[in-house]
Order: C-alpha cells, then sequence, then structure tokens
C-alpha cells in the first residue's frame, strides 16, 4: 500500500488510505511538534503536526510490525502515530500489539468482529 504523505494533505487523508487496505486497523496521529499524548482528530493538515517537511511516499507492506510502520514513519516524514484494532468503533491499543504484523493485527479484528457477530445472534437467538 502507498501512502502520499505532504504538508497539504489531513490527518484523515491519511487515516483513510490507511484504513481502506486495513479495514480493522486505525492509524492514530499524535503531534510531532506539541508532543502531545492524545490523538489528534481528522482536520488538522500533517503540516502542523510533523517535524520534516518533505513529501514522499511510504510503502506499506502487511507484513510489516506496528512497531516498524511507527518508526519508518517517524524517521522519514517526522509523524508520530500508532496502529490499533478497531474493536466495534472503539480503538483498542495494547503494548503486545507492537511486534504483530499489520496483516495478523488486521485478521485479529476479523476473528473479533466474527466473534461479536456470533454472540449477537446467540442473544437474539435466546429470545
Amino acid at each position: 500500500m502507498l501512502l502520499e504523505i505532504d504538508d497539504w494533505r489531513s490527518v484523515s487523508d491519511l487515516q483513510y488510505r490507511f484504513n481502506k487496505c486495513f479495514p480493522n486497523l486505525h492509524l492514530q496521529v499524535f503531534d510531532a511538534v506539541k508532543k502531545e499524548e492524545l490523538p489528534l482528530s481528522g482536520e488538522y493538515h500533517l503540516e502542523q503536526v510533523r517535524r520534516k517537511h518533505e513529501p514522499g511516499v511510504f510503502n506499506i507492506k502487511s507484513w510489516f510490525t506496528a512497531s516498524e510502520v511507527a518508526h519508518q514513519l517517524k524517521q522519514e516524514f517526522g509523524l508520530n502515530v500508532r496502529v490499533v484494532l478497531l474493536d466495534s468503533q472503539t480503538e483498542v491499543w495494547r503494548p503486545s500489539f507492537n511486534s504483530m504484523t499489520l496483516l495478523a493485527l488486521n485478521n485479529l479484528g476479523v476473528n473479533r468482529h466474527a466473534q461479536l457477530k456470533k454472540e449477537e445472534q446467540e442473544e437474539l437467538g435466546g429470545w
């Protein structure tokens, strides 16, 4: 997956492209300039939140670990990010996710969604 990085793109543009490839994952973006600890909302532009302002393309592979993605985006583009799992529209992060590949994390989300769907059907069947 190619992720174009330049200052005029918004955080939501970046998140949308990432989520199209990994629908059960979300890319949280943090302010690298102010070093804030809360994820940013999508309306920020990358020029406001990164330290390196050179445009470029980041080629994300499914076998990259979550920590590799975060490290490379920081090194190459000055972006602070974290890959999190989407679980019923809630963002979930655990330290163990850092060592997992994007494919494994995305599949974890697929399995979790299937489990929730099964539990929901069992509850409805009980009525």
